[in-house]
């Protein structure tokens, strides 16, 4: 998916839990602020996030760019290691509410970003470097071998209009229902 849909999923998905579980305004701003960055942080590694100049100069100092598009930054390890971070940070002496939710909502995002993408075309390597996956040139990425064909998703084609769509939809009516909450 393209960056912008990632962070309308994101978005929708962390509204709708802030709305669900009644988290006060001050708890709530920093989960949205890490769910926006962590909605991409996986294709910092050289995917679709060079679409803005903020991003284009992030990819140009990231040592990243050079590791092969969904290896090592689409992996479970990565996941594993943020929960650890997580809940370590109590036992770190950080046990401000700011920076555990902003923890958190990068988390939740990018393994959110990890379920998206493995319903594309490419799929996800969960647990590279195991695993049976081949290197793809055209995509310049190592990719799973499918079996079937009918449920993954082409980048930037219709389904991911749709839904991206749908997803800016809900989390306008979360948003609302937020600010009606909250004020």
């Amino acid at each position: 998916m393209l960056k912008k849909s990632h962070i309308a999923f994101s978005h929708a998905v962390i509204s709708g839990g802030i709305l669900l579980t009644n988290y006060p305004v001050k708890a709530a701003l920093p989960l949205l602020v890490g769910a926006h960055f962590g909605s991409f942080a996986p294709d910092l590694d050289g995917g679709d996030t060079y679409d803005s100049e903020l991003t284009r100069l992030l990819g140009k100092l990231n040592v990243l760019q050079y590791i092969p598009h969904r290896t090592y930054t689409h992996t479970l390890w990565i996941v594993a290691l943020l929960v650890l971070l997580f809940y370590q940070l109590p036992q770190m002496g950080a046990n401000d509410y700011l920076f555990r939710n902003l923890i958190l909502g990068f988390t939740i995002s990018y393994a959110l970003h990890l379920i998206l993408d493995n319903f594309s075309k490419q799929g996800v390597n969960w647990f590279f470097p195991f695993g049976r996956y081949r290197y793809n040139p055209k995509f310049k990425s190592y990719q799973k071998k499918r079996k079937y064909r009918w449920y993954y998703y082409r980048v930037n084609g219709n389904f991911e209009l749709w839904f991206r769509q749908l997803c800016r939809l809900v989390m306008i009516v979360n948003f609302y229902l937020l600010y009606n909450h909250w004020f």
